[in-house]
């Protein structure tokens, strides 16, 4: 700006008042996002011709004019006013300059930048002096450590805290928030001990000299949290319940929902789903009066969670559906896609497929289960369609083919009518009654489902797929108790017919009696080893058989799976044409017994995985990468090996490398065990049988005219013979490769 215009004859008002015009133009500019007022008031600050020309008293008025304005502003537009106030305040009074940064701290941290406010706390801190007032020195400590805290550095907030609490001798409400807060630092620390130790000793007593209900209910709660981290239930239980008394009495619609909550998880800990549904609802309720719109996300995905523990369906997919509706309206990625997945693994366990890939497809990630399933449950059940090879006419395939199409993109209406009309333009054909039994499966009406499954039973009891798609329905409505009647007496009437064996076990299964269905399923195999649906199910039901035992006999539990393994080489070879779903379902079952054995392995310390998981995740990678082969354009095995490879990135001893390359090789997928052996080398030089099996591997897969193969053969078996000098595998190996490329240069020279 020319200076003739800022102060030619030393207006100082004139001055005054147009920097006052530009800084309440910046503070309504910027409320609309426009903040090139800001930009043109911090261009005229730094201006070497204004600044010797506005005296002290003209920078006072106009730091008050910004301070008034900063208060009433919004979180972004007090932290721009208040970053230009600061520098008013240096030219205009040094000892302002610490509230201003305070003010600045405290704009920052409603702004949500608390990067900001840290720096400017810590400038304040640095201007208190040696002996500053207790009040302003608390004040500094509380917005510092609270930046910290906001920024997940707990470590470094927690001392911060209680140092503000130490000089807080005066301000009793504030020293129970600094002592509380120091509380949570040491929860998220993982600290539940020295959380409950402050809060008992000090938050507690605190709260209750206060006579604040509000702090009383969250003091409580903060001890029911750390005894809960402990495993203290009966403890945590009762100090919630004394947290709820609180908050009722402080009429705390928030904290109720809270401490409600709370109650409902532990029920759910104990066993009690009924309960623990029944808090979450009255928890509902609070977020729903308190206007937290976060809060009822929250309430309704463990609503749903105590519902699938009770096996009410409806109820849990409209809890989810409510919440991914809130979610939609907060317009947060993180939380919409978080109950979208769990709503998607809820569909798929019920044999919802369309539902779930779509909400797959908007995900576009690979499904992870959120949704806790019913103890014993398997993964989510395959809904059957009718296969090529039956015996179907003409129309028949043309309604299949129909059909199905219609349910992919979600025509559920025009699905129903066709399967109807053909059902009763067809009477004496089972397909059409089959495919309105799946339309309407899929629609949710569960009833009509079963009597189109009945009907279709009635035309074709001996195909297995309508037993398997009609259990899907008898569990969404909660009531597998009358297909068991069924099926025990069709067993006990003929023993050797393998249809009600199969179904039999699949229904023990889905009830989580995993011995009974692997001993219905072996029989069913036994006498009818040519079906692809009943291999299937006996291989599910090992496997699932297998992990259900890990926690009690983790040795026994291998056995079981490796019958499961062995029945599922048979189930790959048994149809061309299913072997890609074969080899994907494989991989999923290797992953899972992977994964949940590592859990459970009673020679771990400390360790993701062991020796037998690791190499069992050479072989669900192995059978991925086949089922991707012979079909790229399927998600799920590309979801399946993403997990598995996932997983394997976070094994970092060499010997779990080398168990997974072990396990790749037994598979055939023997370049990506290559590649896993050298991985294992370099991370540990001197594992003797890692350069073996390298060298044995490179030697076995090398072409006839491959030297340089040969060359990294003799070098890695080389290297184990030196490691291990007594070894006789070793120096065996190295022998018949030297022999072996002794022939072969013969064999050329002549």
């Amino acid at each position: 700006m020319p200076a003739d215009l800022l102060d030619p004859f030393g207006w100082g008002d004139v001055r005054h008042t147009l920097l006052g015009e530009i800084i309440s133009d910046a503070a309504r500019t910027s409320r609309g996002g426009d903040r090139r007022g800001l930009a043109l008031l911090e261009e005229l600050l730094d201006d070497p011709l204004l600044t010797p020309a506005l005296d002290d008293a003209l920078f006072a008025r106009l730091l008050s004019r910004v301070r008034a304005l900063a208060m009433g502003a919004e979180p972004p537009v007090a932290v721009a006013l208040a970053g230009v106030a600061v520098p008013i305040a240096e030219r205009a009074d040094s000892t302002l300059t610490v509230d201003l940064q305070l003010e600045f701290a405290t704009a920052a941290l409603r702004a949500g930048e608390p990067a900001a406010a840290e720096a400017a706390a810590e400038e304040a801190m640095r201007g208190l002096g040696d002996d500053p007032p207790a009040s302003r020195l608390v004040e500094a400590c509380n917005l510092l450590a609270r930046a910290r805290y906001d920024q997940g550095r707990y470590a470094e907030a927690r001392p911060v805290f209680l140092a503000g609490a130490e000089h807080a001798v005066s301000d009793p409400r504030m020293k129970w928030d600094l002592v509380t807060n120091a509380a949570a630092c040491q929860l998220e620390l993982g600290d539940a001990f020295g959380a409950l130790t402050l809060v008992a000793e000090q938050a507690e007593p605190l709260a209750r000299e206060l006579g604040d209900p509000e702090c009383l209910s969250k003091s409580l709660g903060d001890l029911g949290n750390a005894r809960m981290r402990l495993g203290q239930l009966g403890s945590a239980r009762t100090a919630y319940e004394a947290a709820l008394q609180a908050a009722r009495a402080a009429g705390a619609e928030q904290a109720q929902s809270d401490w409600l909550g709370n109650l409902g998880l532990i029920a759910l800990d104990e066993g009690d789903a009924e309960a623990s549904a029944a808090l979450h609802r009255q928890a509902l309720d609070h977020s729903r009066r308190a206007g937290n719109p976060r809060s009822a996300i929250v309430d309704l995905g463990h609503l749903a969670a105590a519902c699938v523990a009770q096996e009410q369906w409806e109820e849990a997919l409209a809890s989810l559906e409510e919440a991914m509706h809130l979610a939609e309206e907060l317009g947060d990625p993180s939380e919409l896609d978080d109950v979208m997945a769990r709503l998607r693994d809820l569909h798929a366990y019920l044999g919802h497929w369309r539902q779930a890939l779509a909400l797959d497809l908007l995900l576009n990630e690979p499904p992870e289960s959120a949704v806790p399933r019913p103890s014993g449950a398997s993964a989510p059940p395959v809904r059957l369609t009718v296969p090529a090879a039956l015996d179907l006419t003409d129309e028949d395939r043309a309604l299949v083919a129909e059909v199905e199409e219609l349910v992919a993109v979600r025509e559920l209406g025009q699905a129903r009518a066709r399967a109807d009309a053909f059902a009763n333009a067809h009477p004496g054909s089972f397909v059409g009654h089959f495919e309105l039994g799946l339309v309407l499966n899929e629609a949710g009406d569960y009833d009509a489902s079963l009597e189109a499954y009945e009907r279709a039973l009635a035309l074709n009891p001996r195909w297995p797929s309508i037993h398997h798609n009609a259990l899907n329905s008898w569990r969404a409505i909660g009531d597998l108790e009358t297909p068991r009647r069924r099926y025990e007496q069709a067993v006990a009437d003929d023993p050797f017919d393998p249809v009600p064996r199969m179904a039999l076990g699949r229904l023990y299964a889905m009830a989580g009696r995993h011995d009974g269905a692997a001993r219905e399923l072996r029989q069913a195999a036994l006498l009818d080893p040519d079906s692809w649906v009943v291999q299937q199910e006996l291989c599910e039901a090992l496997s699932i058989a297998a992990r259900s035992h890990l926690g009690e006999d983790w040795d026994g539990a291998w056995s079981v799976f490796q019958e499961a393994y062995e029945e599922f080489q048979r189930l790959i070879a048994m149809d061309p044409d299913r072997r890609a779903g074969a080899l994907t379902m494989l991989g999923e079952q290797c992953h899972e017994m992977a994964f949940e054995s590592g859990v459970s392995n009673p020679t771990l310390s400390g360790e993701l995985l062991g020796e037998r998981e690791a190499r069992l995740l050479g072989h669900a990678v192995a059978a991925f990468g086949e089922a991707l082969m012979l079909a790229p354009e399927r998600r799920r095995p590309a979801a399946g090996l993403q997990r598995s490879l996932d997983l394997i990135v976070q094994m970092g001893s060499a010997t779990a490398w080398l168990e997974y390359a072990l396990g790749l090789a037994e598979a055939g997928a023997k370049e990506l065990a290559i590649g896993a052996l050298e991985h294992a080398t370099g991370l540990d030089a001197n594992l003797a049988e890692a350069h073996y099996q390298l060298g044995v591997l490179l030697a076995r897969t090398a072409d006839g005219d491959s030297s340089y193969q040969f060359g990294q053969a003799a070098r890695a078996l080389n290297k184990a013979v030196q490691l291990e000098p007594g070894n006789q595998r070793y120096a065996g190996a190295r022998r018949q490769l030297e022999g072996d490329l002794r022939a072969r240069r013969e064999g050329q020279a002549s």
